[in-house]
């Protein structure tokens, strides 16, 4: 099988606990490993973020520090590598809405 490197997803971090930004492919059943996650606070206040790794059917694990504050734009690039089974999640939130802008980058197989 072909190792693809892509754009897992992006979006706005909610202000909801733990909303899921990735959930890796079941069917078909791919392995993923995400490389990189950037926060950008694109609001004018600091803003404080919590990412999350859910392995599936098990319990929800941070993968960056509680409550990381973002000034006002800035940047955070997580960078630790997290490798993801079918059915695994990121998740993720911050301390207001439309506040933190996310991309994130990895390839599957």
């Amino acid at each position: 099988m072909a190792i693809q490197v892509l754009s897992l997803g992006s979006g706005q971090l909610s202000t909801t606990s733990q909303s899921n930004l990735y959930t890796s492919p079941t069917s078909p059943s791919l392995t993923t490993v995400v490389k990189n996650i950037s926060l950008v606070n694109v609001s004018s206040s600091p803003v404080t973020v919590n990412l999350y790794f859910k392995p599936n059917g098990g319990s929800v694990r941070r993968i960056a520090p509680q409550n990381m504050s973002l000034a006002a734009g800035a940047l955070a690039i997580e960078d630790q590598e997290v490798t993801m089974g079918a059915g695994d999640q990121i998740l993720g939130d911050a301390s207001a809405v439309s506040a933190v802008d996310w991309v994130m980058s990895g390839i599957q197989r």
